[in-house]
């Protein structure tokens, strides 16, 4: 759900469509769901610093966006770099609640991520919208499959509250 609703945010950002207000309070209403489960199982830090990093992730990839809208490379580039920073942290928060997973998995996961979510962004910035939606979808299922390793691993750690 969650890179369904951000490309939609994303691709309004492109678009600099009516939409975007609209779209955007849907994918902060998706994050703070995700931030309130985090909670649930490890408590209000951790909901906020979720929350925190979450939010963060979420606004250089709308800075990418408005980049490719107005044709702003320096601004493209900052929001890669502000998006291989934020592979860190979210590895080293999910690595401090899960030492099962090695945060070089986190970082390859969220690095693949960025990757797909930035090509299907340029991919739809250039009209090709068939191949954007592609790679989208490609994003979701990539997506799922680091959100399974990190739930499996919540669930094992945590078998009283499921």
């Amino acid at each position: 759900q969650h890179v369904n609703l951000g490309m939609i945010a994303l691709y309004n950002v492109i678009d600099n469509d009516d939409a975007t207000a609209a779209s955007v309070e849907a994918l902060d209403d998706n994050t703070n769901e995700l931030a309130a489960t985090i909670g649930s199982v490890y408590g209000d830090d951790a909901e906020d610093a979720f929350d925190k990093i979450w939010s963060d992730h979420i606004g250089y990839f709308a800075n990418y966006a408005t980049g490719l809208r107005t044709n702003d490379s320096d601004m493209r580039e900052e929001a890669e770099d502000e998006l291989r920073g934020y592979q860190t942290k979210i590895s080293t928060f999910f690595n401090g609640a899960l030492p099962a997973i090695e945060k070089s998995t986190v970082v390859a996961g969220s690095g693949d991520h960025k990757d797909l979510l930035i090509e299907a962004m340029n991919e739809y910035a250039d009209g090709d919208y068939d191949a954007a939606y592609a790679t989208q979808r490609e994003a979701d299922k990539q997506i799922a499959g680091i959100a399974n390793l990190l739930s499996k691993e919540i669930v094992k750690q945590n078998p009283d509250l499921f």
